[in-house]
């Protein structure tokens, strides 16, 4: 019996064939063994998702395109992300030059001065306006008076 998986196998096959690498090369790359490898090729097998993660950086082809080929569904798609490797996030001012350091210190004052400008100018402003009740009682006021 052909599996659904048995197209994902041969496609891996034709991958690793490509870059010229031996069922024993590919294995050694994934941490895997040599039979794996033969298994999923020959579709006894099916790659598990994180296999295919790594497949797919290996071969420099899309997730999706293996998952499809194994058979997985998109709903598989949100395990993928949990193993994707996380870039870790560059701290910019560790990598910033002096004139840039000074250039950001400018721009936080900058912004802090106009934060303090922006509130003192809305509590100004609300303080000097009229509420509508005391704009009425000017208008009678003015027309007793």
């Amino acid at each position: 019996m052909v599996q659904p998986w048995a197209e994902c196998g041969a496609f891996i096959k034709e991958l690793r064939s490509q870059q010229r690498m031996t069922q024993a090369d590919l294995a050694k790359e994934l941490d895997k063994s040599a039979s794996l490898v033969s298994r999923w090729e020959k579709g006894e097998r099916r790659p598990k998702q994180a296999s295919l993660l790594q497949l797919s950086t290996i071969f420099g082809v899309r997730i999706q395109v293996l998952q499809q080929k194994a058979g997985y569904t998109p709903e598989f798609d949100w395990y993928t992300s949990f193993l994707a490797p996380k870039e870790p996030e560059e701290d910019i001012l560790l990598t910033a030059s002096d004139s840039e350091k000074e250039e950001l210190r400018q721009y936080v004052l900058y912004l802090r001065f106009r934060a303090t400008v922006s509130k003192a100018g809305q509590s100004h402003t609300s303080e000097a306006k009229p509420s509508k009740n005391t704009a009425e009682f000017q208008k009678k006021s003015r027309s007793k008076g």
